[in-house]
This record gives C-alpha cells, sequence and structure tokens, in this order.
C-alpha cells in the first residue's frame, strides 16, 4: 500500500503544530491572558494538550507503517 499521503499529512500537521506551539507559548507570556476568564485559559491549554496527543498519535502510527 501506499502511504505517502498520510506522511504528508503528519509533516504538514507537525508544521502546524510547530505554529500552535508558538501561539501558546505567547500566550502564557502575554498581559492579556491574565485578563482572561479561567475557562478561557482552560480552553486554550486543554486544546494544546489535545493537539499534542494527536500529533504523537500520528507520528506514532507513520513511524509504525514505515518500520
Amino acid at each position: 500500500m501506499d502511504f505517502s499521503a498520510h506522511l504528508v499529512c503528519t509533516y504538514g500537521n507537525l508544521i502546524l503544530y510547530t505554529l500552535e506551539l508558538v501561539a501558546v507559548i505567547q500566550y502564557y507570556y502575554s498581559v492579556s491572558k491574565h485578563k482572561d476568564s479561567l475557562l478561557v485559559q482552560a480552553m486554550v491549554y486543554f486544546t494544546f494538550l489535545e493537539d499534542t496527543a494527536c500529533t504523537a498519535a500520528n507520528c506514532a502510527g507513520i513511524y509504525l507503517v514505515c518500520n
């Protein structure tokens, strides 16, 4: 089977994840974070943790397919 599309999509996901990581770091150090409600802060961090798990699963899937 050809898994090249899965590999390309995983690379794209890693690029977007890197941009998300930069955005979360900027949010963490921003002054406006202190003005946001606790719910908004929790949603930002939960979304980041969820995407971290999905990105790790994608990378693990590519590793298992290619080896």
